[in-house]
Parts: C-alpha cells; structure tokens; sequence
C-alpha cells in the first residue's frame, strides 16, 4: 500500500474515531471524523478524483472532547445522521441529517455519571428502528439506549461489567443465530471479553465470560469468518501483550478459548478491524498500533490460518488511532 491521499484535519484535533458513508448520493465515500482536541467532528467530502474537500466543521460544544462516531438514518427521512459520544461533557449528541450536506443542530442527552468512550447501533429490540450502545468509561458498564425512530431515544438501560472491568470496544452481531442481536465486550481493565445475548425485547444476559489472559488489556474487539464455517469468530487486540486473540465461533453461539497470533515484542495494537485487502473473498486483520505508529496487515487463507503479518510505517509520526474499511 502506499499514501495517495492526505487531507489536514488541524493542528491538535487528535481525531479519535472515524466513520465512513455517503452523503451526497454520487456512490464516493465521505469521512467523518470525531475531533477530540478541538470539541467538533468534521467531515470531508469526497471528490470524484478520490481527493478530499476541505473539512467542514461542526461543533460538540466546549469541553466535548468527542471520543467516538457513528453514521446512520435515524429518524427514517432517508438522510444520514451523525452521532457522537461527548466524553468531556457526559452526553451523546445527534446531528440530523437534512438536504445539501446539511445538519442540525446537535442535540444532546445525558449519560448521567457515565463517560461515552465507544458507540455502536443496532435494532435490539427488532422494531426496525436503530438503537444505540455506548461504552462507558468510569462506571464498568454500558448502556443501551432504545431509538424512537425520529432522532430521539429512551433513558438508557445499563448493564453493569464487573469492577475494573473498564470496557474498550463493543462489537455486535447475531453470535447464536436466534435473529437478536447479541454484544461482544472487550473488557480492558480485567483481561476477557464478555458476550451478552440479546432476546426479543432487546434486553441483554448476563455476560459470559473469556479470558484474554493476564496483562492483555484487550482494547478493540471486531468480528469475522476466518475458517469459512459460516460462523463468526472474534478478533481482540490485546495491548498488553503485543499480539492478537482469536476466538474462533460455534454454531449456538459460543466460542473456543483464545488462540493468540504473536505480532513482535515492540508492538501495541490497539485497534483491530477486517476487510479483503488483497480481493480473495477471504477475510483479513487489520491492525493499528498508536504507540509505534505502526498499520499491520495480517492477510487470511480462510482456514483459519495467516500469511506472513506486513507492517506499514506511518509517516511524519503520525500515529494512528482509528480506521474504517
């Protein structure tokens, strides 16, 4: 791979999340991208020649420190809206999407004591209306917040983690194929990940526990069939140990105990995700370590076994912290 596009996002934003649609309808994806040095998100436009617009700013308001970005419709008008989570000022924000590129205002709620660290949506509760899942940092929990369909959402329902448990990253899917959505936790602070089942009223069970092992501090979980068994497994970065943890998934919905793939003794991932990077319809990792500026490359067979990993330098040390594929 090689650098074909860069565009200036400013001095200080330190974008800490990064979400990719298309807003204008010409089939080229835009970016948002969650500002959290300077309390706004901003989105950039793509052009035609894959080059970039100059970004257009929007504001989560003073102290925001805005950690976390997702796309979708949801108030049902058939425009992309923006939701942010507020670290700095304990809320989650909505910017309504309307003609011409254009937003609302951002409205806000509260998430009480908690801090939105990590979002992620899905209908929870099968009224074909998005619900929200935030990662909360400080209380060892998450909450759900269940969609009205018109921009607005319930009081959250929180499920507590277990102490110091320190959530990361939430990945979600139907693990057990009973048509609910069910939650994948990396859980930071006590080394595992916890799987919560999801039933018809979109309420959750308690977690089920894997270890990442001790030291781990797995802080980014994904999903993906990496043995083409129809099955989705797991994928963790574990920070602490500088590898990746691998649960491979069972047809009801469990998972083998961690296989661990060594990256070296210098690394520190810390955001791991997947996509067909070389185009053989087989599913691989996709690694970032923010410490070392470092992008991997972990290419999949589709048996469950890897290629040889490939590292991709940052340049000018920028050192990445999100992708989107």
């Amino acid at each position: 791979y090689k650098l074909t596009v860069a565009s200036a996002i400013g001095y200080n934003s330190h974008p800490h999340s990064i979400a990719l649609e298309d807003f204008n309808h010409d089939n080229k994806l835009d970016v948002v991208v969650a500002n959290s040095g300077k309390d706004n998100i901003g989105i950039f436009i793509q052009n035609t020649n894959g080059t970039f617009q100059n970004q257009i700013i929007y504001s989560t308001n003073s102290g925001s420190s805005p950690y976390s970005v997702i796309i979708e419709d949801f108030n049902q008008d058939n425009f992309f809206d923006i939701v942010v989570a507020n670290y700095g000022n304990n809320n989650i924000g909505i910017f309504l999407g309307g003609k011409n590129l254009t937003f609302q205002n951002m409205t806000t709620f509260s998430t009480g004591t908690s801090r939105p660290f990590y979002l992620n949506c899905g209908d929870f509760n099968n009224d074909t209306k998005l619900d929200i899942v935030a990662i909360n940092y400080g209380t060892n929990s998450i909450s759900i917040y269940f969609g009205y369909g018109n921009g607005n959402v319930s009081k959250e329902t929180n499920y507590f983690l277990g102490y110091d448990s320190t959530p990361s990253s939430v990945f979600i899917a139907d693990f057990n194929n009973d048509k609910f959505l069910d939650l994948a936790i990396a859980n930071y602070g006590t080394n595992n990940i916890a799987i919560l089942y999801g039933n018809a009223s979109g309420l959750f069970s308690t977690p089920i526990i894997y270890s990442t092992y001790y030291g781990s501090q797995p802080s980014s979980i994904t999903g993906a069939d990496l043995n083409d068994d129809n099955i989705l497994d797991l994928i963790v970065a574990n920070s602490g140990t500088y590898n990746i943890g691998i649960f491979y998934g069972y047809t009801n919905g469990s998972f083998q105990q961690q296989q661990m793939y060594i990256l070296d003794t210098t690394s520190r991932p810390q955001f791991v995700t997947t996509g067909d990077m070389n185009n053989d319809n087989q599913s691989d990792i996709i690694i970032l370590d923010s410490t070392n500026g470092y992008v991997q490359v972990l290419p999949g067979f589709g048996n469950g076994s890897f290629n040889n990993l490939t590292t991709y330098h940052s340049e000018d040390d920028t050192l990445p912290f999100a992708a989107a594929i």
